[in-house]
């Protein structure tokens, strides 16, 4: 028998519903209430499809493997923008880079002598073209930042010693090793510093901050603390940075609050990266059980140096959501954005 397609409103379930025992009939009054079409709201901040330039001074979200793509000829490799010098008025830029494992990426190089690339969302491996000399030679004439220099004797790898694996005061050169180095703690989540403004003349700086969920959405967590006391932003408020700052997830997903040209709320997963321009109104509260991302601030530093001025100082090896530690107050966070040209909004 050819099956007969047939309509069901909302109202007949409902009628039907209506007949059926008191548990069954509640039971079912929920699951109708899903057939009700609901408003879907897409965030602008969301780039689409994109491989276009970045738009400059405006907040975004970049998805996975997105963004303006640029190969290097015969390499193998290609570079994606993450943000550039548009962006971030020439205090930094990040990129994201994808390659054979035995090609090195000269990311300097890919403006000048390199061709986009569409063709897929990783890398062309099978591009054995030779790599094109003469421009990478006209490239350091006009001034490109690479300087080859031929038999270099690179230096016999030793061992790294405790005094090495801290970050300096200075604008000193220094090593890290692998999740070492400083470690500050403010509520459930924290903050491992990489490079602060301190140590690059205040061009820019890079953390790590990690964190766990709420406590409502994860009982199984008995550490994780509720929402409105998660991370260094005071109850309800948002924080204004001096300094572009470029949030790339590693791993979890975050939940931004953006006060652009109206403000908008956006889930951000792992690979994907959030543009906060300075002077704009934020906020992030971590919706997985943990969440890792990387933090990339302009000049002067952004929201790592809440962390470091407030924050408490981790011991060796220590990790989030072992202890509780307290939220820091509306004042404290007012009195460091103050320091370095930010504000609670």
């Amino acid at each position: 028998m050819s099956p007969v397609a047939t309509t069901t409103t909302t109202d007949q379930i409902m009628e039907t519903v209506s007949t059926l025992p008191a548990k069954l009939s509640s039971a079912l009054h929920m699951a109708a209430d899903t057939l009700t079409p609901t408003a879907t709201t897409t965030s602008t901040l969301r780039l689409p499809h994109f491989s276009a330039p970045l738009p400059a001074h405006k907040p975004y979200v970049l998805e996975s493997d997105q963004g303006e793509t640029i190969t290097l000829v015969g390499s193998g490799s290609v570079m994606r923008y993450l943000a550039t010098a548009k962006e971030t008025d020439d205090q930094y830029a990040i990129v994201h880079t994808r390659a054979r494992p035995d090609e090195p990426v000269p990311a300097q190089m890919f403006n000048f002598i390199g061709e986009p690339y569409t063709s897929s969302p990783t890398f062309p491996w099978n591009d054995a073209r030779p790599f094109p000399v003469p421009l990478f030679i006209e490239a350091i004439k006009a001034g490109e930042d690479v300087i080859p220099v031929r038999e270099y004797g690179y230096p016999a790898a030793t061992e790294m010693t405790e005094s090495e694996n801290v970050v300096p005061q200075d604008s000193s050169p220094y090593f890290l090793k692998a999740d070492c180095g400083p470690k500050y703690f403010i509520a459930s989540q924290s903050c491992s510093p990489l490079t602060l403004a301190r140590n690059t003349n205040n061009a820019f700086a890079l953390s790590i901050i990690a964190g766990i969920g709420a406590k409502e959405s994860f009982p199984a967590f008995p550490q994780a603390r509720t929402e409105r006391e998660a991370g260094p932003f005071p109850r309800g408020k948002q924080i204004k940075l001096a300094s572009h700052s470029l949030f790339r997830v590693i791993e979890g997903k975050v939940r931004f609050t953006v006060r652009g040209a109206t403000e908008e709320v956006v889930v951000v997963t792992a690979g994907e990266s959030v543009m906060v321009p300075a002077g704009t109104g934020f906020s992030y509260v971590i919706t997985s059980a943990y969440a890792r991302l990387y933090v990339f601030s302009g000049k002067g530093g952004g929201l790592e140096e809440v962390f470091v001025r407030l924050g408490r100082q981790g011991v060796k090896g220590e990790v989030v959501g072992e202890n509780e530690d307290a939220a820091v107050s509306e004042e404290k966070v007012a009195s460091v954005m103050q320091a370095f040209g930010g504000e609670v909004v």
